[in-house]
């Protein structure tokens, strides 16, 4: 066990005295650990997703000439490949604000 002291700030003094001590929980390495892993983990599905959404965009086959019935596919494709995604995001949201809360 420690306990580290460390001379107040100018602004916490209750008269020219009278210093007002605070006390603050230790930092501890194991709660450090346990951030730097949440943020790689959030940082890993970020990368999963915009990973997921280039192949999906890879997938995407323009048109050559052609007509209308050809644009009207592509504008399918797109609208399901947009619809997966923000399925996608709103998955990883909502995980994240269930990770926040624990």
């Amino acid at each position: 066990k420690s306990l580290e002291l460390y001379l107040p700030d100018e602004n916490s003094y209750i008269d020219e005295k009278t210093p007002l001590l605070s006390v603050s929980p230790p930092k501890r390495l194991h709660d450090a650990m346990g951030l730097l892993d949440d943020m790689f983990n959030r940082i890993g599905a970020m990368i999963t997703t915009a990973s997921i959404f280039g192949d999906n965009l890879k997938k995407i086959e323009l048109p050559q000439g052609g007509d209308d019935r050809d644009i009207s596919k592509l504008v399918d494709l797109s609208n399901t490949i947009i619809d997966k995604t923000s399925s996608i995001a709103e998955d990883l949201g909502s995980r994240l604000k269930n990770e926040r809360k624990k």
